[in-house]
C-alpha cells in the first residue's frame, strides 16, 4: 500500500498520529478524529461499518487504484464515500439515523443525474405528481432547500457514491 500511495501527488504515507486520513483493512477502529478509509470484503455480511471521524469511506478490497486515491482525497475533504459495488441495500446505513425508502433512493440517484420530475417519472414508470412528492420528501428528509443541495448533502452523508 505504501508504494501505491507514494506514487500519487498529494498523498504522503505518514504515521497514523500525524495523518489526516488512515486506510484500514478490516473491522478495526481508526484513531479518534481522523477520517478512515475502510477496506472490506465485497460479500461482508451484515451492515457496513460506519466511517468515523470528519469524513471517511467504505470500499471493497477490490477497489481500483484510482477509486482508492479519489476516496482518500474525498475523506480528507470531509466527505463520506461508499463503494457502489458493495451491498447496495446496506449503503443507507452510512447515513446514520436518516431513513430514505428504497424508492426515494432511486429518485435521489435520478436527481443526481440531473433529471427533472417528468424525467424521473418516466424512468420509474410513475406519475409526475408521484415523482414530485418523492422529491419533496427527499428535500425534507435531507433538510435541503433545492435539488442540488439535496444531492450535495446526500454525497456528504455517503448516500450517493462519488
Amino acid at each position: 500500500m505504501r508504494t501505491l500511495l507514494h506514487a500519487h501527488e498529494g498523498i504522503d504515507v505518514v504515521e497514523a498520529d500525524a495523518a489526516d486520513v488512515v486506510v484500514i483493512d478490516g473491522p478495526d477502529d481508526g484513531p479518534e478524529g481522523i477520517a478512515v478509509v475502510r477496506l472490506v470484503a465485497a460479500d461482508q455480511p451484515g451492515p457496513l461499518p460506519v466511517p468515523g471521524g470528519p469524513g471517511g469511506a467504505v470500499l471493497s478490497r477490490d477497489v481500483s487504484e484510482e477509486a482508492l486515491v479519489a476516496a482518500i482525497h474525498a475523506a480528507a475533504a470531509g466527505l463520506m464515500v461508499t463503494d457502489p459495488d458493495l451491498q447496495a441495500a446496506e449503503v443507507p446505513r452510512l447515513a446514520g439515523d436518516l431513513e430514505l425508502t428504497p424508492r426515494e433512493m432511486e429518485v435521489l440517484r435520478l436527481l443526481a443525474e440531473g433529471l427533472p420530475n417528468k424525467g424521473i417519472a418516466y424512468a420509474l414508470g410513475i406519475s409526475d405528481h408521484t415523482a414530485k412528492f418523492h422529491v419533496g420528501q427527499i428535500l425534507s428528509k435531507l433538510d435541503a432547500g433545492s435539488r442540488t443541495e439535496a444531492v450535495t448533502v446526500a454525497i456528504r452523508r455517503g448516500l450517493l457514491p462519488l
